[in-house]
C-alpha cells in the first residue's frame, strides 16, 4: 500500500534541573501515548503533531528568524520552513500548554492555560481544529516566536507503516513562568524526566521509545545545560540515511553546528570590512542605479542589522532576509525608496525598525541623535544630519577598518549632490549637518545611492564648496531678475541657474532653489 508522507513537527522541551551530582543536569517532557492510538500507541514521545493546512496561513504574526531563513537551515522550501514552524510552536501549546509567543517587542508571556480560561479555550480549539494558530494570535495580540526553537533532527517514517511522516525535530526551552502539563486526549500523562533516566528506564524496559526518539536522546546525553543545546545547532550537514530499527529513516542525523551563518548574505556585496550591500531594483533619475539596502554583519555574531530594506521587492527582501537572524532593522529617513518595505520585512523577520520619526518605527523606540547601538557584534552611532529631510540620520560606525565608515543615507550620495527637499529639508540645518559629518574624519562613505566613497571629509568639503557656489549663482539670479523688473520666482530662478537639467529632475531642482531663497531670504530678514 502506497501511504502518503505527511510533514510532522516535533518538539523536545527542555528545562535544567540539579543532577545527583550538583551540577546541572537536562530534563525533557514527554508524553505517554493513550494504546488506543493508530501511530506510536503507548509509546513516551515529545510533543508534537501532523502539518495542519491552517499553519500555512502566510499571514501569522511572526517574531524571529524568518521563513527564508528556516528553508536555508531545514532545506525545504519557505511555505514548508513556515508551516513545520508553525506546527512546532501550535503542538507544543495543543499539547503541553506551553506557548513560544510574546507581543511585538515584548517578553514571552506567563500563560497557565491550566488556570488562564482564555488560554484554556483558545487551546481547545485548536486541539479540535476549530480555529488555527493565526487567529489564535491575532486575539492575544500575539507573534509567534521562532527564535524560540532550534532545528535538530529530521526522521522519516519506514515503509510499511500504516502511517507516514516526514519529522521534524526541533528543540526548545521552557519559558520562564510557564508550565507544561501533558493535557492532551493522546495522552494518558505528561511528565518531565532527565535524558539520563528516560534512557535507563528504556534500557531496563520500563519505558517505550521509539528509535528516533531513543536517538535524539543518546544525542542529549553529552549536554549539561539547555543553553548548551540550544546553542549547538545550525545547519543540515550532507544528508545522511541510517535504516532505523523497526522505527525510520534518519536523515542528517543532526544539524551541524554553524559558526558562520553569513554564508546566507555570500552573494551581497562587500562594501567595508563590517557591511555588505544589496542594490535595489529601483533605479530612476533620482534613485541613481537604485536604493542601497546595506547589512551590518561582524564575523563573529550570528545576528545582523539592516540598514534601508527599501521598495516592495520580493526578491530584494528575500536576500536581505537570508542569511543570519535579522536583529534590528535602521532607517536613514523616511523617503519611499528606504521605508516602502519596513512592515513587510517586519513581518518576514520580526526584527524591529527604528527611525528618527516614530511614524516609520515598527516595534520599537524612534532614534535619538547621539544613542550609541549594539547589535549584530557592532558598535553604531546615531548622528542627526538634517537637511536632505527633517528625519535625516546616518549611522557611524567607528570599528569598521581603520577609519570608520558612515552609512549617509541621501545626505551624502555616491556620485552627484543631494536634493534639499523643501520645506521638509533646509539649507541651514544640511550645512550644519556637512560640518557634524566632516569632524568624522575621512571615513569610508557609504551612500544610499551611488558607489561606496572612500573619504568623508574630502566628500563635505566638496559639498560645502558645491553648496556655497549654487547659492551665488542664486543671488546673481535674484539680481538679474529684479534689475529686468521681472517676478522673482522660484520658476525663474531655477530657469536661471539650472539651464541644462533634465527634465525628469526639474522638480528636484526646484525644491532645491526653493530651500536656497529660504536660506538666502532668512540670512537677509535676519
Amino acid at each position: 500500500m502506497n501511504v502518503p508522507i505527511r510533514p510532522a513537527s516535533t518538539v523536545v522541551l527542555m528545562r535544567d534541573t540539579v543532577g545527583a551530582d550538583g551540577g546541572l543536569e537536562i530534563e525533557v517532557f514527554l508524553l505517554q501515548r493513550v494504546a488506543q492510538m493508530e501511530f506510536a500507541a503507548n509509546m513516551a514521545v515529545f510533543p508534537g503533531g501532523a502539518v495542519d493546512p491552517s499553519d500555512r496561513d502566510e499571514t501569522l504574526p511572526w517574531a524571529g528568524p524568518s521563513a527564508h531563513w528556516w528553508s536555508r537551515v531545514l532545506q525545504v522550501d519557505a511555505e514548508e520552513a513556515r508551516a513545520l514552524v508553525a506546527a512546532a510552536v501550535r503542538e507544543l501549546f495543543e499539547e503541553t500548554g506551553v506557548a513560544l509567543i510574546s507581543e511585538p517587542g515584548r517578553p514571552v508571556p506567563t500563560i497557565d492555560s491550566g488556570v488562564d480560561g482564555q488560554a484554556s479555550r483558545a487551546r481547545a480549539d485548536l486541539t479540535a481544529h476549530r480555529t488555527g494558530l493565526g487567529t489564535v494570535l491575532d486575539a492575544f495580540g500575539q507573534q509567534l516566536r521562532s527564535d524560540l526553537l532550534r532545528p535538530w533532527a529530521r526522521w522519516i517514517t519506514p515503509e510499511g507503516s500504516s502511517r507516514r511522516y516526514d519529522t521534524f525535530f526541533f528543540v526548545a526551552a521552557l519559558p520562564a513562568g510557564q508550565q507544561a502539563d501533558g493535557s492532551t486526549p493522546e495522552a494518558i500523562e505528561g511528565y518531565w524526566t532527565s535524558v539520563r533516566r528516560a534512557l535507563a528506564a528504556a534500557d531496563d524496559n520500563r519505558l517505550n521509545l521509539m528509535p528516533p526518539t531513543r536517538r535524539v536522546l543518546t544525542e542529549l546525553l553529552p549536554y549539561r545545560s539547555v543553553a548548551e543545546v540550544m546553542s549547538a545547532t545550525g545547519v543540515a550537514g550532507p544528508e545522511t540515511v541510517i535504516e532505523g530499527d523497526r522505527g525510520g529513516r534518519l536523515v542528517a542525523p543532526r544539524w551541524q553546528a554553524e559558526p558562520d551563518c553569513h554564508s546566507g548574505i555570500a552573494s551581497l556585496a562587500e562594501t567595508s570590512s563590517l557591511t555588505k550591500v544589496r542594490l535595489a531594483p529601483n533605479p530612476g533619475p533620482m534613485t541613481l542605479d537604485g536604493t542601497n539596502s546595506y547589512v551590518i554583519a561582524s564575523a563573529v555574531a550570528d545576528t545582523v542589522v539592516v540598514v534601508d530594506p527599501g521598495p516592495l521587492d520580493p526578491q530584494h527582501l528575500a536576500e536581505l532576509a537570508g542569511g543570519c537572524r535579522v536583529e534590528l532593522v535602521l532607517i536613514t529617513h523616511h523617503h519611499h525608496d528606504h521605508t516602502e518595505a519596513s512592515e513587510e520585512f517586519h513581518r518576514m523577520t520580526g526584527a524591529p525598525v527604528r527611525a528618527l520619526d516614530p511614524a516609520f518605527c515598527v516595534a520599537a523606540e524612534p532614534l535619538v541623535d547621539g544613542e550609541w547601538i549594539a547589535a549584530a557584534g557592532v558598535r553604531i552611532k546615531v548622528v542627526a544630519t538634517p537637511g536632505h529631510t527633517a528625519d535625516s540620520v546616518c549611522f557611524y560606525l567607528p570599528d569598521d577598518g581603520p577609519n570608520g565608515s558612515v552609512m549617509t543615507g541621501d545626505t551624502i550620495l555616491g556620485r552627484g549632490t543631494t536634493i534639499i527637499a523643501f520645506p521638509d529639508g533646509r539649507l541651514q540645518p544640511y550645512l550644519q549637518s556637512l560640518e557634524v559629518l566632516h569632524e568624522l574624519g575621512n571615513c569610508r562613505v557609504l551612500p544610499a545611492h551611488g558607489p561606496v566613497l572612500p573619504d568623508l571629509a574630502k566628500v563635505c568639503a566638496e559639498y560645502r564648496e558645491h553648496r556655497h557656489q549654487r547659492l551665488d549663482q542664486v543671488r546673481s539670479a535674484i539680481e538679474a531678475i529684479t534689475q529686468a523688473g521681472t517676478e522673482l520666482s522660484v520658476q525663474a530662478v531655477t530657469d536661471a541657474v539650472y539651464t541644462d537639467i533634465d527634465d525628469s529632475v526639474r522638480f528636484a531642482a526646484a525644491k532645491s532653489v526653493s530651500a536656497q531663497l529660504d536660506y538666502l531670504l532668512g540670512a537677509a530678514s535676519g
